[in-house]
């Protein structure tokens, strides 16, 4: 009788790791997708809490003045302002120099979207920019 392994042993053995190793890189990367949302709707919400505590103590929105015009951005983002009812109000672009926070985000401007926004009438806080999770972009929290 010969010794050693044999190429169907070997290929079943090859067939189980690339079924395991398949398995956990689809199951790590959507941790991590889950874990990068989580992340964003922690920093929206910071934003937000720190935004009407800033209301709350000088009785105005920390806002650069610049308004944001709601025409040429996408429907899920409209969608977003008509449920938390913001779809006719004014929204500025928020100042971060006012607040006192150190985040990654929202520091940039109109242009490249990467900026906060609040709602005159509701101080919602939307991230312009958004975060895609599941096929479903989200602005606010």
């Amino acid at each position: 009788m010969k010794k050693g392994i044999t190429i169907t042993v070997l290929s079943v053995t090859v067939a189980i790791m690339l079924i395991i190793v398949t398995t956990v890189s689809v199951v790590g990367t959507r941790s991590i997708d889950t874990a990068n949302f989580e992340e964003y709707k922690s920093k929206l919400k910071r934003v937000s809490d720190i935004v009407l505590e800033y209301v709350k103590t000088n009785k105005e929105l920390p806002i650069t003045g610049e308004v944001v015009s709601k025409n040429g951005f996408g429907d899920d983002f409209i969608n977003e302002l008509t449920v938390n009812g913001d779809e006719d109000s004014k929204l500025y672009v928020v100042d971060l120099d006012k607040l006192d926070i150190v985040i990654n985000i929202g520091d940039g401007d109109t242009s490249d979207e990467n900026i906060f926004v609040v709602s005159e009438e509701t101080n919602n806080v939307y991230y312009l920019k958004g975060r895609t999770y599941r096929g479903t972009t989200y602005y606010g929290y």
